[in-house]
């Protein structure tokens, strides 16, 4: 046979390249058991694949936050959980001291109220390597110790701890808050004297206020609203001014909130503001739901302090009390008796039992949400595979063919250019 045209070896190499192409394509459909690895395989798979995978990733970063939250959800569990353990212990001595009498028996009972003040301090204060459980950003004790005297209380609120609830973003849109506030004091105080308009329409003289320290001018001509701009712009570490119903609000989370008049200014006189007091934020881990004013452990402390203290036989222990007596029920009835104890430790004891549901229905939220994003990420998974993979057995059968028609090929070609260059040239 005479081949007369260059055409024929050409056209041999075109389809020994084109064998060769598939040999590799298929080698590698086999090898990695995809049949899809970039775009140019099947763009339209490849397109739903990458989609998938931002979906995966996105999926695994609320997984990593779902379990942050849950850690924290946990930990506020457990204190919980050992708050409400300890009420229902001073529930019980509170119901067996109702009834009790006798000096010693009061002291008694004191001792053992004493102590389970200081279990309450040690699961609020709980720490490990330096850092406080429940520290905030602070990283301050909730309660901080101070000097006892005649067995008053040895902790109170740390006005320089801020822990709060944490937010985290667990789905599409979806943020949830975990843990519980500790109660940390709130210190605020409002105007008594509601003023519209300027100053000077209400009778008050500008000049300068002193607010915990830092002096703050103010005009007679300023309206509530502007005395208020003026002591948020005076940068006072944690006092935040605000107005509402012609009234004047002072709040700080980092201790009390001191008003003062300098001459010739008589604005803090006239609008009633006084020294801010504090109070515990009703929902915090420390709050004693009832009670008001007083945070879970010096609702306690205060009670083991009157029991140990306490007098002749007949008298009730907490008739003096100021603390307790500045502490009134819903009918206006202050607590310093022993049924106003009793009923404020009942109303403790229900609120950290609240405490405990709250944070088991977080920790139930977490657990569904962790199951949910791994069963769609499986699925994704799944979807990705089933667009990407390849059908290995025909991809192998496939193969042999090819390797079978590429070897072929290959040895007509070598037959068929063997032919000398006198055979090729006639």
């Amino acid at each position: 046979m005479n081949i007369t045209d260059k055409i024929f070896p050409s056209t041999v190499q075109y389809e020994s390249n084109n064998l060769q192409s598939s040999e590799y394509q298929l080698n590698q459909e086999v090898s990695s058991n995809l049949s899809v690895e970039d775009a140019s395989d099947d763009p339209t798979a490849y397109g739903q694949a990458t989609a998938l995978r931002a979906n995966e990733s996105q999926n695994s970063v609320y997984l990593a936050s779902t379990t942050a939250a849950n850690e924290t959800a946990t930990s506020t569990y457990d204190a919980a959980a050992s708050l409400q353990s300890i009420m229902t212990n001073v529930g019980e001595l509170v119901t067996e001291m109702n009834a009790a009498t006798g000096t010693q028996t009061y002291a008694d009972y004191g001792a053992q109220m004493a102590t389970y003040a200081s279990e309450i301090a040690n699961v609020a204060n709980t720490e490990t390597d330096g850092v406080y459980l429940f520290g905030g950003t602070s990283n301050q004790p909730p309660l901080t110790a101070i000097t006892s005297t005649d067995n008053s209380p040895s902790y109170e609120l740390n006005a320089a701890n801020n822990n709060t609830t944490s937010s985290y973003t667990i789905g599409q849109g979806i943020t949830t808050s975990a843990g519980l506030p500790i109660g940390t004091a709130d210190y605020s105080t409002t105007s008594t004297t509601s003023i519209d308009g300027t100053l000077a329409a209400s009778g008050i003289t500008g000049g300068t206020i002193d607010v915990n320290g830092t002096s703050v001018a103010i005009s007679s001509t300023d309206t509530l609203s502007d005395v208020a701009s003026e002591i948020n712009a005076a940068g006072i570490t944690g006092v935040t001014a605000s107005v509402s119903d012609g009234k004047l609000s002072l709040s700080s989370a980092t201790g009390a909130v001191t008003v003062t008049d300098v001459s010739p200014s008589t604005f803090a006189a006239d609008s009633g503001l006084s020294t801010a007091t504090a109070t515990v934020p009703t929902a915090g881990l420390l709050s004693t739901g009832g009670s008001g004013t007083l945070d879970l452990y010096t609702l306690v402390a205060t009670i083991a302090q009157d029991l140990q203290n306490a007098g002749s036989s007949g008298d009730d222990p907490f008739t003096g009390d100021s603390v307790l007596a500045g502490v009134t029920d819903s009918d206006g009835n202050p607590s310093n008796s022993i049924g106003g104890v009793v009923a404020l430790v009942d109303a403790a004891s229900s609120f950290t039992s609240q405490n405990v549901g709250k944070t088991s229905a977080q920790l139930s939220l977490y657990a569904l949400n962790t199951n949910a994003l791994n069963a769609t990420n499986t699925d994704i998974t799944s979807t990705i595979s089933n667009l990407t993979s390849a059908n290995t057995a025909a991809a192998a059968t496939s193969l042999t063919e090819v390797q079978t028609a590429y070897s072929a090929a290959l040895d007509a070609a070598s037959k068929i250019l063997s032919l000398n260059i006198l055979q090729y040239i006639t």
